[in-house]
């Protein structure tokens, strides 16, 4: 406990009485420290007297600030207030708390030891690093101690001993190196605790030691020679508070929330402290904590393997040090400071697990930078390297590549935190090096990774071309090596094998100038893939050499001025081949284009082709399309470098012509392509609508071709059929004509037509042989550019004739019905599905008998009533529907039906729902009739219909035969319902009656239904 702060003025030293210390006119006599240490400057004696004469002033002085102000000052404060005059050495100082309730004073004597008093300890005292003063935190004793200039190490101990506080739960000791010695001693103690050994001998300048949060770490470091050890150097740090709680389990359960029941704290196996945590896969611990900013590294041991989660996310972790059979981890969560998360650990394996020592910590050094790499061209070295699998809790600002020839360092490159290549320059060609990467963050440069190497300094493009050093700047994979049986060219050639396991592969990283875009390379017969950046390319033979060689040639001019990564890949069908001679040359013209194809509609003709395999090694600059007649250039179109296709639009209707393409570079024009075969040139909107170009105009899906073996007109036709990815499908860009909107094709099979990648009913339209004639009607889409096209449905499908033309008649209407009530007919229809290419305007009703037309009307509806028809007489009705083109054939006809004077239509149910509406539950129509062939059954409770009719002044009731009980509503089957008197009954049928009196000269609904009853002969009476 710390005594009273108020000091005994009654105690200092100088010659001051209290008036003169209560009117603050105050002159310290500390000058007479400093006529001592220059009188007696080298006798210890009076070195030492003077910092404790220092002190004295200091004593003196506070005294007077805490009467006055009451409150202890900082060494400047008791300066600006004139309660101190300025010491003769600047190796005294002072410190107060935060509130002045007490202070510590340093002196540091020309014999490097330091003296210090506090407000409860007046009498100074020799400091050591293990001395407990009380009153500051340790880190603001640290800063006084370097204010008087740190404390002086024992001779021969290692110099400016440092502790860092690395998380709540450890430090790390770092000091510099002592010349000659073999190693350091490092011990440690915490708080009162025993001194320990750390290290006996360790070759590192560095240390850590754990402790828990908010304890005080003392560590000692001393220099090894021989059997000799130095004085120690000492230094002490306390740990700061954890943000998590209870995270070395010593609580047990406090703060953690456990997850399934195998989870455990025991005692017997802790790497700090008495408890640990045990658990295994899937049990595990939780705790919601808010991540603080300045800790954005978790660290944590265990001795198996951990799943860390935070805020709902794995988050990955690293090993950093060992300790027997305990692991430390740790986790960059920097982008998780500042949030409340819930931190979740969990064992990653079903065997047992313990953890201990959960802490948030400081940002510390990365690891290593990993898969560092190396190739060497043009006379440096490029290196490349992925990240470390952890990275400090804080960013990458640099990495470093060092370049080392027989251990010592020849030359390094840095580049900024965001690169992961670098180029390190000035080394000797022909000279094999090795190289090592560290990365560096804001807290300081990583230990350097695994060293790459050796690597010959290469003068070409491309490293060890020849395989002359073996595989010297190639990654390999599989059975591929150098090998001195076959070569084209020098000592050895690369022999690659078939490895069904692994693959065979070779790859380098290439710098590609743009002075030489061609890659060429020497190969014996064999299949193999060529990538560039994993992509696969095509290569084309250049020339033929003996023994089996042919150089091949490859356009990389894409890649001009970048790092590309080739790849030389075997293909399982070769078991054996050779590779040789890789080089980089300079551009040629390119080969011909490829592919070349023509097809016309409307009067022009439109030429496609590939681009050349081969380039150039420049980019092509143009294309030439030209057309011929009996071998003789009749016109000429060029287009850019990004076109595929050229039009001609000054060929002559109905003449034949050829086509080839040439391609064009900076070097110069390639030889012609193939010709096309002769094309006459066609009128219609369609391009090659017989395919007999094949299948030039069209795009092609899945699985078909142009074939002879089936065409309607003309030698070819378009084979569709089944696959895996669906039918054969061919479709082509038109612009839909407002005059020709009709879209018809010939098939051998069922078929779906598409639009735009959709599909479109088709309508047949007759039949020739096995081919059938379809519609679709486009008309909606006029003057729109789409595509169209069309597909087998089932097997194999033939298709044929395929055009855009002007409308036809429209399809017949359907499901034509009728009904009769009041000596009247009303016909209803759908419209047709198919409208022939053109808005069907109206609709023609004809009612028929006997042959002959008996009545007729038009409409644009979907229904009409013909009035005129012979009441008791029979009909039958047909509807036809008219576009632009004329009226359609007759739909089927609907009847014969009774023309009926009676108020209800259809009043005996012989056509079904015809005059009638459905209301509520599902009825049926069965052939239990009174009269005639059919009556009405209820279906369930609500099952029923209704109609709508004119009740006559003179009625009076509605009449009805049924078997059951009927259920009659006014309106609906929601409506009232209505008393039915009961009559004669007739083979089982009863005749009831229902006074409307009140509902004479009106039109009203009258619902019918019920369970399991029947109805016949509705009327009006």
């Amino acid at each position: 406990m710390r005594r009273s702060p108020l000091p005994e003025l009654r105690k200092s030293s100088g010659a001051f009485d209290l008036p003169s210390i209560m009117t603050g006119v105050i002159t310290v006599g500390i000058l007479t420290a400093g006529i001592l240490a220059a009188i007696f400057g080298v006798i210890p004696y009076a070195q030492n007297n003077a910092a404790k004469q220092d002190l004295s002033a200091i004593r003196t002085a506070e005294g007077v600030a805490r009467t006055k102000d009451n409150r202890f000052m900082d060494h400047q404060g008791l300066l600006d207030t004139g309660y101190l005059q300025m010491s003769s050495t600047k190796q005294t100082k002072v410190k107060a708390d935060e509130k002045g309730t007490c202070y510590v004073a340093l002196a540091k004597s020309g014999t490097g030891k330091i003296f210090y008093s506090t407000d409860t300890r007046t009498d100074p005292e020799i400091f050591e690093a293990d001395t407990e003063t009380g009153c500051l935190t340790a880190e603001d004793l640290a800063e006084l101690i370097e204010d008087v200039g740190g404390l002086d190490p024992a001779k021969g101990a290692p110099a400016n001993l440092k502790l860092t506080a690395v998380s709540p739960l450890q430090a790390k000791a770092t000091w510099e190196s002592v010349k000659g010695s073999h190693g350091y001693k490092v011990e440690y103690r915490v708080g009162d605790g025993d001194w320990a050994v750390k290290h006996e001998r360790i070759a590192k300048l560095s240390a850590t030691v754990s402790a828990l949060p908010e304890e005080t770490i003392y560590v000692r470091v001393s220099a090894v020679k021989g059997d000799q050890i130095s004085d120690p150097s000492i230094a002490s740090l306390t740990l700061p508070d954890s943000a998590l709680k209870n995270p070395s389990f010593e609580e047990g359960w406090v703060a953690w929330a456990r997850h399934y029941t195998s989870g455990e704290i025991v005692s017997g196996k802790a790497r700090t402290g008495d408890l640990s945590l045990k658990i295994s896969k899937p049990s595990g611990a939780s705790q919601v904590v808010t991540v603080p900013a300045d800790t954005p590294v978790l660290s944590f041991w265990s001795t198996k393997p951990l799943i860390i989660e935070m805020g709902g996310k794995t988050i990955p972790s690293a090993v950093t040090d060992k300790e027997g059979d305990w692991v430390q981890y740790r986790a960059d969560v920097s982008s998780l400071t500042g949030t409340l998360v819930t931190l979740r650990l969990s064992a990653a394996e079903y065997a047992t697990t313990y953890v201990d020592d959960i802490t948030l910590g400081g940002a510390v050094e990365a690891d290593a930078p990993a898969s560092l790499a190396v190739t060497s061209k043009l006379g440096g070295a490029t290196a490349t390297w992925e990240l470390p699998a952890f990275t400090g809790g804080t960013p990458i600002t640099e990495f470093t590549v060092t370049a080392s020839l027989d251990g010592e360092v020849k030359a390094k490159a840095t580049v900024d935190g965001g690169q992961r290549t670098a180029t390190v320059e000035g080394l000797t060609v022909g000279k094999s090096y090795t190289f090592t990467i560290t990365a560096t963050n804001t807290s300081g440069e990583s230990v350097a990774s695994e060293p790459y190497g050796p690597v010959e300094i290469n003068a070409g493009h491309i490293s060890n071309p020849g395989f002359e050093q073996d595989s010297q700047g190639w990654k390999v994979r599989g059975p591929a090596s150098a090998s001195t049986v076959n070569s084209h060219s020098g000592a050895k050639g690369m022999s690659m094998k078939y490895d069904a396991g692994t693959g065979t592969q070779i790859e380098q990283s290439i710098a590609i100038p743009e002075s030489a875009t061609v890659l060429t390379y020497w190969s014996t017969p064999g299949s193999m893939k060529v990538t560039f950046n994993k992509g696969v390319r095509t290569p084309v033979i250049m020339a033929q050499g003996e023994n089996g060689w042919a150089q091949y040639k490859l356009d990389v001019s894409d890649l001009a001025g970048t790092t590309a990564t080739l790849g030389m890949q075997m293909n399982q069908y070769t078991a054996l081949f050779y590779l040789d001679d890789f080089a980089l040359v300079g551009a040629t013209v390119p080969d011909a284009p490829t592919a070349v194809a023509a097809s016309s509609r409307l009067g022009a003709a439109t030429v496609t082709w590939t681009a050349p395999v081969f380039a150039g090694g420049t980019p092509v600059g143009s294309y030439t399309a030209t057309a011929w007649v009996s071998g003789k250039a009749v016109s000429r179109v060029n287009v850019g470098p990004n076109l595929r296709s050229a039009t001609f639009n000054d060929l002559k209707l109905g003449s034949e012509y050829t086509f080839t393409v040439s391609a064009r570079n900076a070097r110069g024009e390639s030889i012609r392509s193939d010709s096309t075969p002769a094309l006459e040139i066609s009128s219609g909107h369609l391009a090659n609508p017989g395919f007999e170009q094949g299948l030039e105009g069209w795009t092609l899906l899945n699985n078909g071709s142009s074939s002879t073996e089936e065409a309607r007109s003309g030698a070819q036709s378009f084979y569709s059929s089944n696959s895996s990815y669906g039918p054969g499908r061919v479709t082509q860009a038109v612009i839909i004509p407002a005059d020709r909107p009709l879209f018809t094709y010939w098939s051998t099979g069922p078929a779906q037509a598409y639009f735009a990648g959709n599909k479109r009913p088709s309508y047949a339209l007759k039949q020739d042989g096995v081919w059938t004639q379809y519609a679709v009607d486009f008309s909606a889409n006029a003057g729109e550019l789409r595509s169209v096209g069309v597909a087998g449905v089932q097997g194999v499908v033939y298709f044929d004739d395929i055009e855009l033309r002007a409308p036809i008649v429209p399809g017949a209407p359907t499901a034509v019905s009728a009904s009769s009530k009041d000596s009247k007919a009303t016909v209803t229809w759908a419209a047709p599905e198919f409208h022939g290419g053109s808005p069907v305007t109206s609709y023609k009703v004809t009612a028929w008998s006997g042959g002959v037309e008996r009545g007729s009307t038009t409409t644009t509806a979907l229904t009409a009533t013909l009035n005129g028809l012979t009441a008791g007489a029979s009909y039958t009705f047909t509807v036809q529907a008219v576009n632009i083109a004329g009226a359609s054939a007759k739909s089927d006809a609907f009847g014969p039906l009774e023309v009926w004077a009676g108020v209800f239509a259809n009043a005996s149910f012989e056509h079904g729902m015809a005059g009638w509406q459905k209301s509520g539950d599902s009825v049926s129509f069965t052939n239990d009739a009174r009269t005639g062939v059919y009556s009405l059954r209820g279906g369930g409770r609500l099952g029923g219909i209704r109609q709508s009719v004119n009740v006559p002044v003179t009625a009076n009731a509605i009449t009805f035969w049924a078997k059951g009980t009927p259920s009659v509503n006014s309106g609906g089957y929601t409506g009232s319902a209505m008393t039915a008197v009961a009559g004669e009954t007739v083979d089982g049928w009863t005749k009831y009656s229902i006074n409307i009196t009140s509902a004479r000269g009106t039109t009203a609904a009258y619902w019918f239904g019920g369970a399991t009853v029947n109805y016949d002969d509705v009327g009006i009476e």
